[in-house]
């Protein structure tokens, strides 16, 4: 995994300046590495933090000082084996951000009484335009489901297409511990514990399923009590 790419995402993401294709780039990426979601996460409480503290100046160099002594992975410090000081490079460069916030933070609470600007957070992105991350089709005797995974912001949407003869079940399993099943999304599905399950009907029906969170799912139709098609999402 290309960990100098994945930080030049996350850090154009947090500067709302990721084209549509980039967006889907990185959101497989965060679905593919654990790491890799842990590190966004820690790098957007540190842009939201930074952002929401009053504004103080900073005493002359501290940018720079700080800045100077830390080499983050892709400028000569990071050998061949992508670590840094023996540690990965994402988590290295996760604890890098926790330092520059503690640094911030702690000079703007021993000069809160200076109201002067200076100590300013990368600006947070806007929310993002649902970029699309995966699809499939299934096909059995009773007819096809079309599904569609987009990443929307912090979250997902699962769009279904349905197009059958006879009832089916639509089972949808995700990591409860990564997702959340947003009530009142209109479905009339039941989730519990990672699984929720639709019952769209016969005929032509379209159901739009949102997420909070984002994580890989997979797709199971039965008819009669047996598994007549599946498929995961994203597909590759």
């Amino acid at each position: 995994m290309d960990d100098a790419r994945i930080l030049e995402l996350i850090h154009r993401e947090l500067d709302a300046d990721l084209s549509s294709a980039e967006q889907a780039e990185l959101a497989r990426r965060l679905l593919q590495d654990p790491e890799a979601r842990q590190l966004r996460e820690t790098l957007r409480q540190t842009d939201r933090r930074l952002k929401s503290v009053p504004q103080a100046e900073p005493p002359a160099g501290l940018r720079r000082a700080i800045l100077s002594a830390v080499r983050l992975p892709g400028d000569g410090s990071r050998g061949q084996s992508g670590t840094v000081g023996g540690r990965p490079a994402l988590r290295y460069a996760a604890i890098v951000a926790g330092a520059i916030l503690i640094a911030g933070l702690g000079y703007q609470l021993l000069d809160s009484g200076r109201p002067q600007p200076g100590l300013e957070g990368s600006v947070a992105a806007p929310a993002l335009a649902a970029a699309a991350i995966g699809k499939a089709e299934m096909a059995f005797d009773a007819g096809t489901v079309r599904a569609r995974l987009l990443q929307t912001g912090d979250g997902a949407r699962l769009e279904i297409d349905s197009d059958t003869t006879q009832d089916v079940t639509l089972v949808v399993r995700f990591d409860p511990s990564l997702m959340g099943y947003l009530d009142g999304a209109g479905t009339g599905g039941i989730a519990q514990d990672g699984r929720l399950t639709l019952t769209p009907g016969t005929g032509r029906q379209q159901q739009t399923i949102d997420f909070d969170g984002l994580g890989p799912i997979r797709l199971e139709v039965t008819s009669g009590g047996e598994t007549v098609a599946e498929a995961s999402l994203p597909d590759n």
